[in-house]
């Protein structure tokens, strides 16, 4: 009896451990030009009773990415900006990790696209990801 309490309660605790959901784990881009906007921002959200945290977010090295802050309250939500800043035409598929407290896996956001045009200057402010702050 004593061993189906335990069981009950792990399995209780475990059911509860993911509470963080985003908004979309998919984004496709299309067909970006020199003036197309090359984020998107992803609306992360705690679902859950307690504070948690986003951890760290692998990417690629033609994605650039802000985050508005690195906790969320029970209730709360932050923004992941991701950013695409691939420089030869093509189309492109990337995954992005991004990890946080409430799991020990990450969540993977795919952002797929085709660029049609672009450009030869090296420092493009085009390419700059926005703050959150300023209209791109």
């Amino acid at each position: 009896m004593r061993w189906l309490l335990i069981f009950i309660t792990l399995g209780a605790h475990l059911s509860v451990q993911a509470q963080i959901s985003f908004e979309k784990t998919k984004h496709d881009f299309g067909d970006l030009t020199l003036t197309s906007m090359r984020y998107v921002d992803i609306i992360v959200t705690n679902k859950g009773p307690r504070k948690e945290y986003l951890l760290s977010v692998k990417k690629p090295a033609e994605v650039v990415y802000l985050v508005n802050g690195q906790f969320m309250e029970k209730d709360s939500s932050l923004i992941v900006r991701l950013q695409i800043n691939r420089r030869t035409k093509g189309h492109f598929s990337y995954e992005v990790q991004i990890y946080t407290s409430d799991k020990n896996d990450p969540t993977i956001i795919k952002l797929t696209g085709n660029i049609t045009e672009t450009t030869t200057e090296q420092n493009n402010s085009f390419m700059a990801c926005p703050d959150f702050n300023s209209t791109p």
